[in-house]
């Protein structure tokens, strides 16, 4: 009995431990950072640090002080140029929930991610000898701030333009995607189809001005309805086809994505 017991309540430990939500904060702290540490303590171990306009995820409590953080920092200065995922806890008068921010904090946090996001892209651009260690370095930078910034961002950047129909921050985003076409990641397509889905006129007149990305667009949006039932799906089609109709350009079948 006592050994069913203790599996028990292992499986319980388990499954609370990875059904975790994690909810997406920033630091809140005047000195521009704030320490990681290894435990629930001011005297536990230093074990990185959060930067102001750094995203990263941590699990709420509103029975605990410390609150669990996880992110992924890039050791890019290193000979191997590794990243390193660190978690560990933060406490949580240092924590602010993204979503709780205001208007112009959001555009600017957003402003600067995306200009960070296409400055490293270009810097590694500029590398000629895509071999050398200076673009294996840059690359690595790159990679680890577009999936630990730029993609965690696009979650908040559909929510706050849906509401905001901030076209200046929308056009930046398109400015990222054309830049970076060919990318396999495929979260700024997802964020363009969501963007439709809530906005589908306005968001139809952004991508009118690079119209590069309509292919993009239409990936987005089926990946994103396929989930809905046919009738709800069918509804933001037949929108779309409606919207190319309207602006003189010719119906396609969406199905082909399908």
């Amino acid at each position: 009995m006592r050994k069913l017991w203790l599996i028990f309540l292992a499986t319980c430990t388990f499954s609370s431990l990875y059904s975790q939500e994690w909810k997406i904060g920033v630091i809140n702290d005047p000195d521009g950072y704030t320490n990681i540490r290894a435990g629930k303590t001011t005297k536990s171990e230093v074990i990185g640090k959060l930067l102001a306009n750094e995203l990263f995820r941590f699990a709420d409590s509103t029975a605990e002080q410390w609150l669990m953080i996880k992110m992924t920092k890039c050791n890019c200065e290193t000979s191997q140029h590794e990243s390193r995922q660190i978690t560990g806890f933060v406490h949580k008068s240092r924590i602010r929930d993204v979503n709780n921010l205001g208007n112009h904090e959001m555009t600017n946090l957003l402003d600067g991610i995306f200009r960070t996001e296409l400055d490293l892209y270009n810097q590694m651009l500029k590398v000629v000898d895509r071999t050398s260690e200076e673009f294996k370095r840059l690359n690595r930078k790159w990679t680890v701030f577009h999936e630990e910034q730029f993609d965690l961002s696009l979650g908040q950047f559909t929510n706050y333009v849906c509401v905001s129909q901030d076209a200046s921050l929308t056009n930046k985003f398109l400015n990222i995607m054309e830049v970076e076409d060919g990318s396999a990641d495929e979260v700024p397509t997802f964020a363009l189809g969501r963007l439709f889905i809530c906005r589908s006129e306005w968001t139809f007149e952004q991508i009118r001005q690079h119209l590069t990305l309509m292919d993009q667009l239409e990936w987005g949006l089926v990946n994103v309805v396929f989930n809905m039932t046919d009738d709800e799906a069918d509804v933001y089609k037949t929108m779309y086809n409606e919207l190319r109709k309207s602006a003189g350009m010719a119906e396609v079948d969406l199905s082909k994505y399908e």
